[in-house]
């Protein structure tokens, strides 16, 4: 039987300003820009369960990762910022980094914040760093340092994903990809 889907395509995030928040994960995470699009009209307000005056769009690529920011015309009141992340729908999104502490510092001099860090010994040596930080918009997404590759096996053990290849980029540097 074949399998239903045969890649992973993207990550869509709404945003308030496409350019601002293009500029902040160009600039906090290294994200490459691509080329900006516009779409409106009933059949995508359809599609996209949003109004006929559209959204401006831009899809940024981080490795094999394509995150599509789009800002709507017509944006909904805002709620409650950041939003729970145990409230249904996307918690955060999760970046592997090598320098944790200037990951965070360019987070905060491109317009986000730290919102929540845990240094966490799994095995050792050392401590691993988890971090939660906050987008322009409240978005909320996670950077992860292991200062050891037992770290990083054991947290990937720990969150079940040793079979699983996680993090990609580990599992190419130790030649396991």
């Amino acid at each position: 039987m074949p399998k239903a889907a045969r890649a992973f395509s993207h990550i869509a995030l709404a945003v308030t300003e496409v350019e601002k928040l293009a500029r902040f994960y160009v600039d906090a995470l290294g994200f490459e820009r691509g080329a900006p699009y516009a779409a409106a009209g009933r059949r995508v307000a359809t599609l996209m369960d949003a109004e006929p005056d559209g959204f401006d769009g831009v899809f940024l690529r981080l490795g094999d990762v394509l995150l599509e920011l789009l800002a709507y015309k017509t944006q909904p009141e805002p709620g409650e910022r950041p939003r729970r992340a145990s409230e249904p729908g996307f918690a955060h999104i999760s970046f592997v980094v090598e320098d944790f502490d200037g990951t965070i510092a360019a987070v905060e001099r491109a317009g986000g914040q730290l919102h929540r860090r845990l240094d966490h010994r799994y095995v050792g040596p050392g401590e691993s760093a988890i971090a939660f930080c906050l987008d322009p918009d409240g978005n909320r997404f996670e950077l992860v340092w292991h200062p050891s590759p037992e770290e990083t096996e054991a947290h990937a053990g720990f969150l079940g994903l040793a079979d699983l290849g996680w993090p990609a980029c580990y599992q190419v540097e130790v030649g396991l990809r």
